[in-house]
């Protein structure tokens, strides 16, 4: 098996990736030392990597996720459903732990800093006033506050309170709700009728690809993730139904309402749905989902008008209020191209990057996807990919990170490999991401 695990691999086209990223780094270093801001980092194109503190705990943790994570994928076939959640989460918890020790893993992006949600959490004395007042206070709060809806801080000030203001326990709540990521993403795979096996080894591969391995616990953006996989399981049971699907209606508008309350890139979300509905009608004849999306939209400006008339919160002013903050003068393309240009293809590589080089390569030969147009786990991922491009050409995400704030895009890349006939590239993928994950893990701190 693991010769034919070895000849699945793209060496050559890993190889090429891996002397281009080469390449970018050292033109973004001449070009920045030359006084050519890029507007990049010298990591290009990871915007932010500090070199983890070495310890014999974090290299111990290392290789314990290494091996464990051999195991379970010489075990996977035969795992039942707990034994497969339980291996979601102990590899994304062993894959923190490798960045040497609990301060590094859970509680070194609240304590070692001064801008993050929690330093707003922290000074709020009444959860509603907090609320009421956003729209007025949104310009005083700190750089990642200031360009989020209220309820990223608000929701950090809960659980806080419900763990008499512990910062483990902030951490360790906030990991796991994005733990629970493991149940829409289990639903979603059910709906294409797949093998167990299969199954199994796509959301181990979930798990161990290096973005959503690093980021699922303790950020908000994975939070983010479980609301955005919880809106695709409710577009997935409308697309795949010509009726009104009451339960994706309901699924659907719970995910979009929570990744709303949270972030502003739920915008991407309603992208997607529009384009869907526009693809439906055209291409199928199919007026279903219009009409779905046509009640969770009236059913979301129904939340508008509560936040509004009894919150005193207006989301539109709060939406471009953030807008302006990330660009203050305006669209960057016009007066700073070079740093426009340089983001722009930042934001595509970090997120390419952090899926693997294994995963990124296969995508240059997209015949062994098997997957033909009518496929809904062809074309929802193109139309996904689309829109975020849409998004990064308008300037979003100036300041990078996106391999974080764009989490929500790793599903639609793992629809992509279900009609995978030859599990050999499945797995190949995998211990490759495995292989990747314990490298990253272990050398950097990807939090601000």
């Amino acid at each position: 098996m693991k010769k034919n695990i070895l000849k699945a691999t793209p060496i050559i086209t890993i190889s090429l990736l891996i002397i281009g990223w080469i390449i970018m780094l050292f033109l973004n270093y001449y070009l920045n030392k030359n006084n050519h801001f890029t507007g990049s980092r010298i990591t290009f194109p990871i915007s932010v990597v500090y070199f983890s503190e070495f310890s014999l705990q974090g290299i111990l943790f290392s290789f314990l996720f290494l091996i464990i994570g051999l195991f379970i994928l010489n075990k996977y076939e035969k795992f039942n459903y707990w034994q497969l959640f339980f291996s979601y989460i102990i590899l994304i918890l062993l894959g923190n732990l490798s960045q040497s020790s609990i301060h590094y893993a859970f509680l070194r992006s609240f304590i070692d800093t001064d801008f993050q949600y929690y330093h707003d959490a922290i000074k709020i004395k009444d959860g509603y006033s907090f609320i009421t007042s956003y729209n007025k206070i949104q310009d005083s709060l700190t750089m990642h506050a200031k360009t989020h809806p209220p309820f990223a801080v608000w929701i950090q000030y809960v659980l806080l309170r419900l763990t008499n203001y512990s910062v483990l326990g902030l951490s360790l709540c906030m990991s796991f709700i994005g733990l629970l990521s493991f149940i829409p993403l289990y639903k979603i795979l059910n709906l294409f009728n797949i093998e167990k096996s299969k199954q199994n080894l796509l959301i181990l591969i979930f798990s161990l690809i290096p973005a959503i391995n690093i980021y699922t616990i303790v950020s908000i953006d994975a939070l983010f993730l479980l609301f955005s996989l919880t809106f695709l399981y409710g577009l997935i049971l409308i697309i795949k139904s010509n009726n009104l699907n009451y339960i994706g209606i309901i699924t659907a508008f719970i995910g979009f309402t929570l990744a709303s309350s949270i972030s502003f890139s739920s915008s991407f979300l309603a992208f997607v749905a529009f384009i869907i509905c526009l693809f439906e009608f055209t291409r199928h004849k199919n007026y279903y989902p219009l009409f779905n999306f046509i009640i969770i939209g009236c059913l979301f400006l129904l939340i508008l008008l509560i936040y509004y008339f009894l919150l005193n919160y207006n989301h539109l002013e709060a939406f471009l209020a953030a807008s302006k903050s990330e660009n203050p003068r305006g669209f960057r393309g016009f007066y700073q191209p070079l740093v426009y240009f340089f983001t722009r293809i930042e934001d595509i590589s970090e997120i390419l990057l952090f899926l693997s080089f294994s995963f990124f390569a296969y995508l240059f030969t997209p015949k062994i996807f098997n997957l033909k147009k009518g496929d809904i786990n062809f074309y929802l991922p193109i139309i996904a990919f689309s829109s975020l491009i849409i998004m990064f050409l308008t300037g979003a995400y100036g300041t990078g990170e996106t391999a974080r704030a764009c989490l929500y895009i790793y599903p639609y890349f793992l629809l992509l490999l279900i009609n995978i006939k030859n599990k050999y590239i499945l797995l190949n993928i995998a211990y490759a991401a495995l292989t990747q994950t314990f490298i990253m893990q272990m050398i950097g701190d990807y939090f601000w």
